[in-house]
């Protein structure tokens, strides 16, 4: 394993990976049968609307299986509403000037309607799961040779470096948030599909219905909406400034990668931040199977430049 006199130079990326190897259930199939197990109700009503068309919730009814492994494992990416056409169909819950008692509410609560479930599935729920993951037996490993002195960037919500390595929160960032911070301050975990824009949607939304003739009962409706977009999805590049001022000061010789999917939903920040930053360094990656020595591969090609080693785990 990785042995070093000085670890003050090392910045270690740490992703999901690195809590599988350490025996807890984060993957995002264990989410799914968290859910299935303790809030089967909101898998079905997820599965019940006809705006959520990427993942496949599946009936709750059936019995799990492997595939739930691999159908959830980009869960993230496959997170998709149609936004647009739930906002469309709202139109038609316009008030009604011929009535005694017109509803100017109609619009906005039909567009509420149904989304409980997703932002359960985002927040509140998410939350719960990760205290339930972090509670599990996590078993050191001291082959990891992990130092205090060292820097971590982790994108994991949990904080398996503090309790089980002593690692101080002062060498941390944890990129989407994690627990210990929420429990702390109220502060949200990021998570979501990077590859939709809540600010696009509002701004297509109020283009689209600026000169609607049923004026503000359909604008007021587009906040809500707006929401939920926010609720489903994961703003890569507001966390660009305080990444690049967390790595770009410090003097760094090596990068060790540790269960981490690089080559995934994350990939921006490698592309835009730490490669551009850290890319005179050596870089380790911990491999685990055929798919990781085959993103190590690609990184290769995209950076050829770059001392890349691979260490197996």
């Amino acid at each position: 394993m990785h042995n070093r006199l000085t670890m003050s130079d090392v910045l270690y990326i740490i992703g999901n990976g690195f809590d599988i190897h350490h025996r807890l259930g984060t993957k995002f199939c264990h989410y799914f049968l968290y859910l299935l197990n303790n809030f089967p109700n909101v898998l079905s009503e997820m599965n019940a609307s006809k705006f959520f068309s990427g993942l496949e919730v599946v009936d709750v009814d059936d019995s799990p299986s492997e595939d739930y492994d691999k159908l959830w494992s980009d869960l993230e990416i496959t997170l998709e509403y149609a936004y647009e056409d739930h906002f469309e169909e709202t139109l038609d819950y316009a008030p009604d000037f011929m009535d005694e008692h017109p509803d100017f509410g109609a619009v906005t609560n039909q567009v509420k309607n149904g989304m409980s479930p997703f932002f359960k599935f985002t927040g509140d729920l998410l939350i719960e799961w990760v205290k339930h993951a972090e509670m599990g037996k996590s078993i050191k490993d001291e082959r990891l040779n992990l130092s205090s002195n060292a820097t971590y960037l982790t994108f994991n919500y949990t904080n398996t470096l503090q309790y089980i390595y002593g690692i101080p929160d002062a060498n941390i960032l944890h990129i989407h948030g994690c627990l210990k911070e929420f429990l702390a301050n109220g502060k949200a975990l990021q998570f979501g599909n990077p590859k939709e824009s809540a600010e696009k949607l509002q701004r297509w939304l109020e283009n689209k219905y600026v000169d609607n003739p049923w004026g503000c009962w359909v604008t007021d409706a587009i906040p809500s909406i707006v929401e939920l977009c926010k609720a489903l999805t994961k703003n890569l590049k507001q966390n660009y400034e305080c990444l690049k001022k967390f790595i770009e000061n410090k003097k760094f010789d090596e990068v060790v990668v540790m269960g981490h999917s690089f080559m995934g939903v994350d990939k921006p920040y490698y592309d835009d931040i730490i490669v551009p930053c850290l890319e005179k360094c050596k870089w380790i990656f911990y491999v685990h199977n055929d798919d990781d020595k085959k993103n190590v591969l690609k990184f290769k090609q995209e950076h050829p430049l770059i001392r890349v080693e691979e260490i197996v785990w």
